[in-house]
């Protein structure tokens, strides 16, 4: 008799971010998602309303991100840390100058 086979079960991990960008500006986020190379893949977040944005990443295990301004500014401090089927709310981000 064979070993019954082990279940993953994806689920969203919501980002929010507060945070007001001047009009052309972007946030994105980086981490270490399950499904590639991602803290060299961003992925955009979607800006839902003024100062409120928002991604959703699939997630089968707990991830490690930081949020990016523009895409070349990092996020100062400590990774972030993301929990299958959680909302995660970012307040008071501060950007390190890129190197």
């Amino acid at each position: 008799m064979r070993a019954p086979e082990r279940l993953h079960f994806i689920n969203p991990v919501r980002i929010i971010a507060y945070i007001h960008a001047a009009p052309g500006n972007f946030l994105s986020i980086r981490g270490d998602w399950p499904d590639g190379d991602n803290w060299k893949k961003p992925v955009r977040m979607t800006l839902v309303a003024p100062g409120h944005w928002e991604a959703r990443i699939l997630a089968v295990q707990t991830a490690e991100f930081k949020v990016l301004l523009d895409d070349v500014l990092w996020e100062s401090g400590a990774n972030r840390v993301a929990v299958p089927g959680s909302s995660v709310f970012v307040h008071n981000l501060q950007f390190s100058s890129p190197k």
